[in-house]
């Protein structure tokens, strides 16, 4: 019996990841040349796209044990991207001549990682729920 695959970029999850991808790519494109810079954007990138990744096997897996792990693997992808933001931050403020991340972009990126930490602890809960029964 073939089992049907969850569409990933239907769960409100993925799109909060998929938004904050957007708003970094754009932040992102906007970086200077410096090799520092460049490669912590790139990080945050790659986390971002391996996140979604997780997401969409998590959604299809059927395994709680599984499905936990993969999402606890989310969660410490989210806390890279929220390191890698805080330090584009950071060099920004220090930055006389450049703005990595302008102070109106950073309550959009804090908004987002914060939903994206609701819904994880949501779907946490929710795997744990189905463990012990």
């Amino acid at each position: 019996m073939a089992r049907t695959i969850r569409n990933a970029g239907s769960a409100p999850i993925y799109r909060e990841t998929e938004n904050l991808m957007l708003l970094c790519i754009e932040m992102v494109e906007r970086t200077p040349n410096s090799v520092g810079i460049r490669q912590l954007s790139k990080r945050l990138i790659d986390t971002l796209l391996d996140g979604l990744t997780v997401i969409g096997l998590a959604l299809n897996e059927e395994d709680p044990d599984s499905k936990l792990e993969l999402i606890n693997s989310f969660y410490l992808q989210m806390r890279t991207v929220k390191t890698c933001i805080d330090t584009l931050k950071e060099w920004s403020n220090r930055s006389p001549h450049t703005r990595i991340i302008s102070n109106k972009q950073m309550p959009h990126f804090a908004e987002s990682l914060k939903e994206i930490s609701k819904h994880i602890k949501s779907w946490r809960s929710k795997v744990l729920e189905q463990q012990t029964c």
